[in-house]
This record gives structure tokens, C-alpha cells and sequence, in this order.
């Protein structure tokens, strides 16, 4: 065979593997994430979790479908670099110290601490008053976190109406941004116990704490889903495709394989 022919054949068959392992997966994703289009819940046949541990862990079930992983299990099913690039690139964690730190953070502080000072600013009725509001903070990072969240607020507010995860502005404070803690947390938790970060044991203290914020918070699903949306959209402001995230929120609250539906709250 001719040699250019061979190499020709090599690179085609290495970029088709590359298009249906890597690419494809991920425009899936995307997909899914933007545009609200589902088809199933993904569970992990092998999951030896009892009913209240899966309704536990299904706290993080928005975060679990958008990434397209199990949501029954400690386990995500998540490949290698797919974690690796969450983990790394996304949340800036690369081993046990920096995992522990994010989680604690994710559990003691997280953006409920932000919301009251962001949402004085943002009904502030000099816009003068809002910059003000804000700098009475005394951690230079917390500063510029909540000035980001109050600029998504501004961004979104109609978004979230529009969507109706809220009616009217005062709203935001009713359902908070705690939804958004505990999913990511438990989400995270997860990710890190994959990654072999942190013990099963701890990976459980997490996911508890998790769930105690969410009971103390919520009385309905469809509460803590609203919140989880308000906390992304203040996040990721209007480029957080936060439609689909309402999305993907409505569909566990209606789909009969849903955690959410299979267990009362």
C-alpha cells in the first residue's frame, strides 16, 4: 500500500475516532443544556443506593443531566478528561487540599452569603447607592463577587420572569440562591470522590450537609429548582443559557423517572 495512502487512512480513522468519542458527546451536551431537548435519566445500573440516600444525591440532579451522568450513585460515570477538565478548568481543583477547601466553601458560604447585600444594592433607588452597599464589605474578593452577581441580577431579572421562575423582584430574596449551593455541592462532591480526593465517608458528611441546608430552606422541589435557576442565572448572567437549565428543571419535575417525582420532597 502507498505509504501518503497509509498515513491518509491513519489520520481519517484517528479523526473519526476523536468526532464520536470526544466531539459529538460534547455538542450533546451543549445540546442539551441550551435548548431544553431530553429523552432520559441516566442511571447507573450497578447502584446500590438506598431511597433516601438517592434522594440525597438527586439534589444535584439539574447539574447531573446537563452533564449527561448518573444520577443514582457517588459515582458520575464521567470519563477521565471530561472530569479531569471539569475539575481542573472549571473549579480549580487539582487535589485533595483544593477540593476540601471548594467543598467547605460551597457548604458554609456559597452565594447565599452574597444574595442580601446583592439584592439591597439591586433595589437600591440611586444607582450610586448600589456601589455603595456593596463596599461596605471588607473582603476585596467578596467585593467583586457580588458586584459580578449584581450585574447577572440586572441581566436576567426579566429572564427569570419571562420563564416564570419568579413573578415579581422580591422573588429573588423567597427562593434565594441555597438551591444553587447544595446542587453544586453535592454535584462537586461527587466529582471529587471519582477523582479519589476525598473518602466515601466524607463524600456522604457533604451530601448530608447538602441536604440539611435544602430541608431547612424548601419545601417542594419546585421551590429548590427556582433557586437553583436564580443562583446559576447570578452566576453565569445572560450567557448562562439559563433556559435550558429551566429546561432540564421542568423536565425532572414532570418526568416519571425522575427522582424528584418518584420522591416526595
Amino acid at each position: 500500500m502507498n505509504t501518503n495512502l497509509l498515513a491518509y487512512l491513519v489520520i481519517a480513522v484517528g479523526a473519526g475516532y476523536f468526532i464520536v468519542a470526544r466531539v459529538i458527546p460534547f455538542f450533546k451536551k451543549v445540546s442539551k443544556a441550551t435548548k431544553g431537548i431530553f429523552s432520559k435519566i441516566y442511571r447507573n445500573k450497578n447502584s446500590s443506593l438506598t431511597n433516601d440516600q438517592y434522594k440525597k444525591v438527586s439534589l444535584g440532579a439539574i447539574y447531573s443531566e446537563q452533564q449527561t451522568t448518573y444520577i443514582n450513585s457517588l459515582e458520575t460515570g464521567m470519563n477521565k478528561d471530561d472530569l479531569k477538565t471539569i475539575l481542573e478548568n472549571w473549579w480549580g481543583i487539582s487535589n485533595r487540599e483544593e477540593a476540601l477547601e471548594t467543598l467547605s466553601y460551597l457548604s458554609v458560604k456559597g452565594f447565599r452569603f452574597y444574595l442580601p447585600a446583592v439584592f439591597k444594592a439591586y433595589s437600591a433607588p440611586e444607582p450610586g447607592k448600589s456601589a455603595a452597599i456593596l463596599g461596605e464589605m471588607t473582603d476585596q474578593e467578596d467585593i467583586e463577587k457580588a458586584f459580578s452577581q449584581l450585574k447577572n441580577l440586572e441581566e436576567t431579572i426579566e429572564e427569570l420572569k419571562t420563564g416564570q421562575i419568579i413573578t415579581h423582584d422580591s422573588d429573588i430574596l423567597q427562593y434565594g440562591t441555597v438551591g444553587w449551593d447544595c446542587g453544586r455541592l453535592v454535584f462537586v462532591a461527587r466529582l471529587c470522590f471519582d477523582a479519589r480526593y476525598i473518602t466515601e465517608q466524607e463524600t456522604w458528611e457533604y451530601i448530608d450537609s447538602a441536604y440539611t441546608l435544602a430541608r431547612n430552606h424548601f419545601r417542594s422541589w419546585d421551590s429548590y429548582a427556582r433557586s437553583y435557576v436564580i443562583g446559576r442565572s447570578l452566576w453565569g448572567g445572560k450567557d448562562a443559557h439559563n433556559t435550558g437549565i429551566m429546561a432540564i428543571a421542568k423536565y425532572l419535575q414532570e418526568s416519571p423517572d425522575s427522582p424528584w417525582v418518584q420522591f416526595q420532597w
